[in-house]
């Protein structure tokens, strides 16, 4: 009986790469889309509320009539969601935030030229689309697509404390001389034993 004899993989299929050079790219690519994510939110999604009054006194209508606007665009969001999430994973996002960062740059210089409310809620409605297919959903899926098979199959590590979590924990050092007393939630502090 013949053995079959082994061939091995092109170091480029399967997640065979190099796992150093690999999480060196991540982190580059993660890095990236924190900034690029950040800047989209900001401008595509938190602008709104910024720009809420000036719109309402430029194309003289109320501010409710401005927040449906607004309703509309989130609206539009969730009609998109299933769509976007099937894009996702049957291409990956890279394509699709491309075109979604395109089209919410052009959106945002169409909002500029708005002189009527219609045009306001075509312009909103255009940018949740634009958001539907750059932020989160879309980034998320560009990181899992270029993370190696090693790295993904890796369980994943303890997360870092965050901001919150570090201010939190030096307020209570600083606030309270017994360790811990008033601090935190009850249901994370251990209980004492009972006394004898």
């Amino acid at each position: 009986m013949a053995h079959p004899t082994t061939v091995a993989a092109d170091p480029s299929i399967g997640g065979h790469a190099d796992p150093v050079a690999g999480r060196s790219r991540a982190r580059w690519i993660v890095a990236a889309l924190a900034v690029t994510q950040t800047v989209a939110y900001g401008t595509l999604y938190y602008a709104f509320a910024v720009f809420l009054t000036p719109l309402a006194t430029d194309l003289h209508t109320s501010t409710t009539a401005i927040t449906g606007t607004f309703t509309a665009s989130v609206l539009t969001s969730a009609v998109l969601a299933v769509p976007v999430g099937r894009w996702l994973d049957r291409h990956g996002g890279r394509g699709l935030m491309t075109i979604g960062s395109l089209a919410g740059a052009l959106l945002l210089v169409a909002w500029s030229l708005v002189d009527n409310l219609w045009q306001l809620y075509a312009v909103q409605i255009g940018l949740s689309a634009a958001s539907a297919a750059s932020l989160y959903e879309a980034a998320f899926a560009v990181i899992t697509h270029w993370q190696s098979a090693s790295l993904r199959a890796r369980p994943p590590r303890r997360p870092k404390p965050t901001v919150g979590h570090i201010q939190r924990r030096s307020n209570c050092a600083r606030s309270s001389p017994t360790a811990g007393s008033g601090c935190w939630p009850s249901a994370s502090r251990p209980t004492p034993p009972p006394s004898p």
